[in-house]
């Protein structure tokens, strides 16, 4: 994490929900799935994480991201700015088709 409120870590498994927040003494707080739903993707095929990524920036508001992971829907990688406090995915960008 960016900071010291604990680590993130991703499963070996290849499923879309194989993200974990832990706390900084490794106990799970949230476990994370692709928000596919964020590509505009019409359904959750070939969906799964792959690691921590980028920053990369914001194409709305062209700001610079801060801490994000990078995960697959289909056959495009995409990066999910992530608010590692909350667990929740602020904005996503098409980074590789």
């Amino acid at each position: 994490m960016p900071d010291v409120s604990g680590f993130i870590c991703f499963e070996a498994d290849r499923e879309p929900d194989n993200c974990l927040l832990l706390d900084a003494f490794g106990h799970i707080r949230k476990r994370l799935t692709v928000p596919w739903h964020m590509t505009g993707a019409q359904t959750p095929v070939g969906v799964t994480f792959g690691n921590i990524d980028g920053p990369y920036t914001n194409p709305v508001d062209s700001k610079m991201g801060k801490f994000g992971v990078s995960g697959w829907v289909g056959e495009s990688k995409f990066y999910f700015e992530l608010d590692h406090h909350t667990g929740v995915f602020l904005w996503c960008k098409r980074i590789w088709d």
